[in-house]
């Protein structure tokens, strides 16, 4: 699973990670990581929302690749 977190929340990671560590039995979890988003990464989500709110607008059908490989149709 991918979280983003908003900017404004970062404060908040010490406890959402020490919360998670005390409970990852409970949870089920192997491994958590933590990375930045690249400015690529940055452009290719604009660009995805874009992408997603132009059909709403004009009313066409539009096929998104997702990074898992999976393809979704957005009216």
């Amino acid at each position: 699973m991918t979280f983003v977190i908003p900017h404004h929340n970062e404060n908040t990671l010490t406890r959402l990670f020490a919360e998670l560590q005390d409970r990852e039995t409970e949870f089920g979890i192997s491994d958590i990581q933590l990375g930045l988003a690249t400015r690529e990464e940055g452009f290719l989500n604009i660009a995805r929302k874009a992408e997603l709110e132009s059909p709403a607008v004009d009313g066409t059908m539009v096929t998104l690749e997702l990074t898992s490989g999976s393809s979704v149709e957005v009216k």
